[in-house]
């Protein structure tokens, strides 16, 4: 009974990031939607001694290369933290919504209504 009330006692679990916190936005061309937003896909958290509060985490963002389309829960990277260099904890990002390819027609009207409009 003895470690079981340390472990109570001394050690806890950090959320540092919740599910579905935006973390990077990235620039889509061809897709249905402009920007899409990469978020966590679960919680992301590290486990730590009550009594060291003095943390220091950088995070890496890691996105693969994305194609089209994409849905909703897909896994499109991964985030890791890092305290001294260390890897000590890792999360799956994902999208928040459900981005499509544009369609040949959609890209050629989307085309001529540059070229009327002088945004070419």
């Amino acid at each position: 009974m003895n470690l079981l009330d340390y472990g109570y006692n001394n050690i806890r679990m950090n959320v540092l990031k919740k599910k579905g916190e935006v973390v990077q936005e990235l620039n889509l061309e061809k897709a249905t939607s402009e920007k899409v937003k990469i978020v966590l896909k679960n919680d992301l958290g590290v486990v730590e001694m009550l009594d060291n509060s003095s943390h220091k985490y950088t995070y890496q963002v890691d996105v693969k290369n994305l194609k089209l389309p994409l849905n909703s829960g897909d896994s499109v990277g991964k985030i890791l933290v890092k305290e001294d260099g260390k890897v000590i904890s890792k999360g799956t990002l994902t999208v928040n919504k459900k981005v499509e390819a544009l369609s040949y027609t959609k890209l050629f009207f989307n085309s001529l209504s540059s070229i009327f409009s002088g945004n070419i």
